[in-house]
């Protein structure tokens, strides 16, 4: 389901007191992440789960066919999973523990099988390329997608009119 339907499905009551935060995690996701993985900026839901006992999504973004991305936020922090096409080698330069492993009872809302290893297991040949991570923030996030689609050349698609070949 694409986030604007979902967003209209699933009101936000506005007595809630982590409302605020609630729809400035959606515009994040919907005006400044999506637009930077994608020429449309769409942006899917694939599931939901709850926090502060607001009903919030699960996002799912793709690059192409070269990557898609499974992401939520829980208002404490935010789980990511990376699924490349190929073997995706980014200096992340810190900001994530390239060998911590996140645990699926974390990735509240996540399907089983979108939640993998640790990004430093992917940088051994002959293993899996897709990674999870956890970011604290929404500053964190923006570099952490900031980083990949550089490294993925993005910029250089988005001069090209976002053509693959």
């Amino acid at each position: 389901m694409d986030l604007q339907e979902w967003i209209t499905e699933n009101p936000i009551d506005s007595k809630m007191l982590w409302n605020s935060s609630a729809h400035n995690q959606l515009s994040f996701m919907r005006n400044v992440i999506a637009p930077m993985c994608n020429k449309d900026g769409s942006i899917q839901v694939i599931a939901s789960h709850r926090s502060k006992s607001i009903n919030l999504p699960v996002y799912e973004i793709t690059v192409g066919t070269r990557v898609r991305f499974t992401v939520r936020d829980n208002f404490y922090n935010w789980k990511v999973s990376v699924e490349p096409l190929g073997r995706l080698t980014v200096n992340f330069k810190g900001l994530i523990n390239p060998d911590e492993i996140i645990h699926s009872c974390y990735c509240e809302g996540f399907p089983e099988s979108r939640v993998f290893g640790p990004y430093g297991q992917t940088q051994i040949p002959g293993n899996r390329t897709e990674f999870t991570v956890e970011l604290p923030n929404e500053y964190k996030v923006y570099v952490f997608f900031w980083l990949i689609t550089r490294a993925m050349g993005v910029e250089q698609l988005e001069r090209d009119g976002w053509r693959w070949d």
